[in-house]
């Protein structure tokens, strides 16, 4: 086994601060490189920090919720008995380690082998999570 615990959190830690960058609007996407970035500062221009172009930050779009999730592996929503939304677990990485995020505990949470770890979320960020997936949900519901 080659993660160790503090990889694990470390992990956890970088999925919940990129979420809690998107709901706050801070996390753009590099059209020249196609990386995510951390546009915190209020400048007119910024530098990728991935490919070290510099960009036009007021030509930029923030990066969504769906957006992050586009690739996810499974999305477990969790409905009550009238069928309305209640929260979601999203799978973004199997195989090694196994990486969920839950709306439910508010959690980034890890497996693999026999260690587990996890990361709590800020409301900010799972109430955007869950506006999100509870509008893409309702959107299945009415296409059926």
């Amino acid at each position: 086994m080659t993660n160790t615990m503090t990889e694990n959190q470390k992990q956890c830690k970088f999925i919940a601060d990129r979420l809690e960058q998107i709901a706050e609007g801070i996390l753009y996407h590099c059209p020249e490189c196609g990386e995510f970035f951390n546009a915190e500062d209020e400048e007119y221009n910024t530098i990728c920090p991935e490919c070290g172009k510099t960009l036009d930050t007021d030509l930029l779009e923030s990066v969504s919720m769906l957006d992050f999730f586009q690739d996810c592996y499974n999305i477990e929503y969790r409905i009550d008995s009238n069928g309305g939304y209640k929260s979601v677990e999203l799978m973004v990485a199997c195989g090694g380690p196994n990486i969920y995020v839950d709306t439910k505990t508010a959690s980034v949470n890890l497996y693999w082998w026999g260690d587990s770890a996890e990361w709590r979320l800020n409301s900010e960020a799972v109430n955007t999570i869950d506006d999100s997936f509870e509008e893409l949900w309702q959107c299945q519901q009415e296409g059926k």
